[in-house]
C-alpha cells in the first residue's frame, strides 16, 4: 500500500506540480510563491483575525481554536482539493500557513502536536489523512514534538459535514480513544490538536475529551478553516 500511495503521489505532482498552479483556482502562479497562493486568491480568503468559539469556550474541553480563514467557497475549494482529489501536495502549502499562523500567534508553547485522527479504513482509501499531513508539516516549521498517534479513531463514523451539532457529538461518541501508550507523555504537557476544519467543535470536543483525562496544561485546536459556531 505505502508503494502504491508514493507512486500516486509522484504522479500527482507530475500533473499538479507543487507552487505551479494556485491552491485554490487553479491557475499559473510563480514558483517562489510558497504558499501556492495567486494575489486574487489570498484577497478572495475571508482570513482571520479572532477566536471563531470565543463567546462559547466555555462550553467546550479545549481551551482554544485558531484557525487562519472562514470556511466558505473559496476555502471549501482548496479543502476539497486536499482530501478528495488526492492533492496531497497541497497539506504543504496550508501546513505553512499554519505553522507560521501558530508561531506569530503565540497559541502555547512547546506544545506537542497531534492530528484529528482517521479511521484506520477510510485512511487507507483516501491513503492519507489530511490532518496528520498538516500536523506533521507545522511540527517541522515549528520545530515541534509530533505525535500522529496520540489519537486513535475506534470505529468509522459517517460524514459530519451536513450534521448539526448535537448530530455530530452523537455520532461520535466512542469513536476517539487516547493512545494509552502516550498518556504519561501529555501530562502537564500543551496539546496542539489539528484539523482542516473545524465547524461545530463537535470533533475537537471529543478528541479534547479524550486527551483531558490525561492531565495536560491546555488543549489548544488548530485548523486552516473555521465556521462560526451558531450553536445549531
Amino acid at each position: 500500500m505505502t508503494k502504491i500511495i508514493k507512486v500516486f503521489d509522484s504522479i500527482s505532482e507530475i500533473v499538479f506540480p507543487e507552487n505551479i498552479y494556485c491552491i485554490c483556482c487553479g491557475d499559473l502562479i510563480p514558483g517562489s510563491r510558497v504558499h501556492g497562493l495567486c494575489d486574487a486568491c489570498v484577497e478572495k480568503l475571508k482570513w482571520l483575525s479572532e477566536n471563531p468559539f470565543e463567546s462559547r469556550l466555555d462550553e467546550f474541553s479545549f481551551d482554544s481554536v485558531t484557525s487562519l480563514v472562514q470556511y466558505d467557497y473559496y476555502a471549501q475549494k482548496i479543502v476539497h482539493n486536499l482530501k478528495f482529489h488526492g492533492k496531497s501536495y497541497i497539506a504543504n502549502n496550508i501546513g505553512r500557513l499554519m505553522g507560521e499562523l501558530f508561531l506569530t500567534s503565540k497559541i502555547c508553547d512547546d506544545p506537542i502536536i497531534a492530528p484529528v485522527p482517521m479511521y484506520i479504513g477510510k485512511e487507507r482509501s483516501r491513503g492519507y489523512n489530511q490532518a496528520a499531513l498538516l500536523a506533521e508539516r507545522i511540527a517541522g516549521i515549528c520545530d515541534a514534538e509530533y505525535i500522529k498517534d496520540l489519537l486513535i479513531k475506534t470505529k468509522r463514523t459517517d460524514s459530519m459535514r451536513t450534521a448539526r451539532a448535537f448530530g455530530r457529538l452523537n455520532a461520535l461518541d466512542n469513536s476517539i480513544e487516547l493512545n494509552t501508550a502516550w498518556a504519561r507523555k501529555i501530562k502537564g504537557r500543551n496539546i496542539l490538536i489539528v484539523d482542516d476544519v473545524v465547524t461545530t467543535g463537535a470533533t475537537a470536543e471529543k478528541c479534547s475529551e479524550a486527551i483531558k483525562m490525561a492531565g495536560p496544561s491546555s488543549i489548544n485546536i488548530l485548523s486552516f478553516a473555521a465556521v462560526n459556531y451558531k450553536g445549531n
